[in-house]
């Protein structure tokens, strides 16, 4: 697919619209670009456009669509689109799988057993003794530990994981662009 529809993808993604909505688009523009500029460019009153039509613009394609190729691309990050047949089968499987994937490093560790940890953003020493040392053990048995890369109990399972050789996926579900939080 060209550039223009991944960068749609991604301005899609920055607007929090899911994987069965890009679907949906898909099947009644042909493509999301189309479908982009279908619902920028309408005059009438179609079911897309009130959810859409004041945040989608070639503005927007631009800040959001292009500048996050360009920022993974600088990044070293891969951007994995779900229609790309590398997107995890697993994942795929869930009932609202992101649209779009955010990888650097081995992809590879997501096709062996994973393990999401998670917890509070404000933790105890003893919260991440116990994070530290279930994340150990885990690492010690060959899982791949998945967590959300926020502060907190999150970061000291990856910080654990590493520490300890093994491997460790950080789902961030906002895009390169929006990174929540920003810390």
């Amino acid at each position: 697919m060209p550039d223009k529809e991944l960068a749609a993808l991604c301005a899609l993604n920055s607007l929090y619209v899911n994987k069965c909505r890009c679907e949906a688009f898909l099947r009644t523009h042909g493509t999301l670009s189309d479908a982009w500029d279908d619902i920028a460019n309408s005059k009438q009153n179609r079911e897309d456009a009130p959810l859409f039509k004041e945040r989608l613009s070639s503005a927007l394609l631009e800040r959001a669509g292009y500048a996050e190729i360009e920022l993974a691309d600088k990044e070293g990050i891969q951007l994995l689109p779900f229609w790309d047949p590398r997107y995890p089968s697993l994942l795929s499987s869930i009932v609202n799988p992101p649209p779009l994937l955010y990888i650097r490093g081995d992809m590879a560790s997501l096709d062996g057993q994973n393990i999401a940890l998670v917890g509070s953003r404000t933790h105890s020493s003893y919260g991440k003794k116990v994070a530290t040392g279930l994340t150990a053990a885990l690492v010690d048995l060959g899982y791949t530990i998945v967590s959300g890369l926020a502060r907190g109990i999150d970061r000291e399972c990856h910080l654990s994981a590493l520490d300890n050789g093994g491997k460790t996926v950080a789902v961030i579900g906002s895009g390169l662009l929006n990174i929540y939080p920003s810390s």
